[in-house]
């Protein structure tokens, strides 16, 4: 079984700076994302950039 994840990656310090905006919508409720205005995703599981750790978020999957 082989599981797609989808992180977004917090701003970086510079890109804080430069006040830039995020093109990527998250929709953590149907595992979707939406790029821009109609370029959508969907993923087993998404998480936003204030997601710490995706592999503690995971299930855990029984490979027997």
């Amino acid at each position: 079984m082989i599981l797609f994840v989808f992180q977004v990656r917090p701003f970086l310090q510079r890109e804080k700076g430069h006040e830039q905006k995020s093109c990527v919508a998250i929709h953590p409720q149907t595992n979707q994302i939406v790029l821009g205005d109609r370029r959508t995703f969907k993923y087993d599981f998404v998480f936003g950039p204030k997601t710490l750790q995706v592999n503690e978020s995971l299930p855990f999957i029984d490979r027997k």
